[in-house]
């Protein structure tokens, strides 16, 4: 039995890889701790895991003398506070997923002396990753040769493919069974919702639905927006062919794959995997600024593998998104079927399976 320490945080793509493997890991009976930090407790607080929370906070954030204090003395406080729960729980491993909180983490691993594996779950090699690479016994990616990736630590590079939850491996997606001459919509933001989702979807939705189109949309947004989009979506409720359920964060958000057969996403890597492992089509919608373009990238390999489609958030993005939406709903049985064929080739097997045993 080991004991080893989970590091991840900033958003549920970070962090949903991490609980993943925290399943994997206690089945074996290793004996498992995850440091995040706050914005990503709602995500776990419902999850048997143990945890604790670091007051993290960015170390490439805004370029000013006053935000650089704030920044460096928070950095100093939440690497002590690091070193606090490694000294006591004493790990014999730290792996770390990226968000600012590894950071810390991993500096205190460190200084500690304790042995460091990172794992890499986006397309571009995040900052933290690429801080430690040098000092890292493995590198585990999800993304074959990341972007970013220095060439001479290749020997300890393993791809092995994206971790994802025993809960959203299980379910069931038939879209056969789904009515096919209606589109069931799941809109998600990402883990913080997604605001120009909010404005753009009732207009572009409202056209669709006055070519005759039958729609029902699930539109996962942040609390902010909550009302403004379900008063945008009452406005035309009164159209026969459209209904819609809006709701925030979900940590069962299976419940809604399982009904819904086109997705319009965020590129996150834990969404994309997730939806690639289910085989549910989508289209990406990549957050612009994203720390080195990772979304974009993130969602140009399932476009090159010709899995999903790709609509940039820019000036033409309500255009462009509702032309893309009437050629599927135009070419639905043919545009859906290809999609799912092509998940198939790209599926890594065995993923958690192979991460074990590189721990191990």
């Amino acid at each position: 039995m080991k004991k080893i320490i989970l590091s991840a945080g900033g958003t549920g793509g970070h962090v949903f890889p991490m609980v993943a493997l925290y399943e994997g890991l206690k089945q074996e009976h290793h004996e498992i701790m995850l440091i995040t930090d706050i914005r990503v407790e709602k995500y776990i607080n419902n999850l048997n895991i143990k945890f604790k929370l670091v007051d993290a906070v960015s170390p490439f954030g805004k370029k000013n003398f006053i935000y650089g204090i704030f920044t460096i003395s928070k950095i100093i406080k939440s690497i002590f506070q690091s070193y606090k729960i490694l000294k006591k729980f004493k790990p014999d491993l730290v792996i770390g997923c990226g968000g600012y909180v590894s950071f810390s983490v991993l500096i205190a691993s460190k200084l500690l002396g304790i042995k460091i594996i990172l794992y890499e779950t986006n397309s571009v090699l995040g900052r933290v990753n690429k801080i430690f690479s040098k000092y890292s016994s493995k590198i585990i990616t999800g993304y074959k040769d990341p972007i970013k990736l220095n060439k001479k630590y290749i020997n300890k590079t393993f791809y092995i493919g994206q971790l994802i939850r025993k809960n959203i491996l299980s379910t069931d997606i038939d879209l056969k069974k789904i009515q096919q001459d209606k589109i069931n919509l799941l809109i998600l933001g990402g883990s913080q919702g997604a605001n120009i989702f909010s404005k753009s979807l009732p207009k572009i939705l409202k056209k669709l639905l006055m070519k005759n189109k039958s729609i029902h949309v699930f539109h996962q947004s942040n609390n902010k927006d909550k009302n403004y989009i379900t008063e945008e979506y009452k406005k035309i409720q009164n159209m026969k062919n459209f209904s819609f359920d809006v709701f925030t964060f979900e940590p069962d958000i299976q419940k809604y794959y399982q009904l819904s057969n086109l997705v319009i996403c965020r590129s996150g890597s834990s969404t994309l995997s997730e939806l690639c492992a289910i085989q549910l089509p989508f289209i990406a919608i990549p957050l612009p600024s994203s720390l080195d373009n990772h979304q974009y990238f993130n969602a140009k390999f399932y476009v090159d593998n010709e899995c999903a489609w790709l609509i940039k958030q820019d000036s033409d993005l309500e255009n462009n998104l509702y032309n893309k939406l009437n050629y599927i709903f135009q070419n639905y049985n043919e545009e859906i079927s290809q999609k799912v064929k092509n998940f198939e080739k790209i599926i890594k097997k065995n993923t958690l399976e192979n991460f074990l045993k590189l721990i191990n």
